[in-house]
């Protein structure tokens, strides 16, 4: 995935330099499981003393979104990623199961000379 595929922005606040790479390494994960040829917006905002974090992948195969908030920052952005990759991790079951099922119907039927 192209790194301009994966977009983060503060609001509210700047994290450290070391903080904002984690938060990018992370996201950059993230984002090798989300479909092909999708784009990825993470947004961190702090209100006061809490953060939030949201994630939206948007892709053909359909769009996917994750919320989490608290007052620690690497736990907002741990969380939502959990959240996201829940997500993720349903749909490629969904689509890898569906596809899956088609080969595999012709392995269930017993070959004739058993039928007998």
């Amino acid at each position: 995935m192209l790194t301009q595929d994966v977009r983060i922005h503060y609001i509210g606040f700047h994290p450290a330099e070391k903080t904002e790479q984690r938060l990018q390494t992370w996201a950059d994960e993230l984002h090798e499981e989300a479909p092909s040829e999708s784009c990825m917006k993470v947004v961190y905002s702090k209100h006061g003393r809490d953060y939030q974090g949201e994630i939206r992948i948007t892709s053909r195969a359909g769009e996917f979104y994750a919320i989490a908030s608290g007052i620690n920052l690497y736990s907002v952005a741990r969380d939502v990623t959990k959240r996201m990759r829940r997500q993720l991790q349903k749909w490629k079951t969904v689509r890898f199961h569906r596809h899956g099922n088609i080969g595999q119907a012709e392995e269930t039927i017993p070959p004739r000379s058993s039928l007998n």
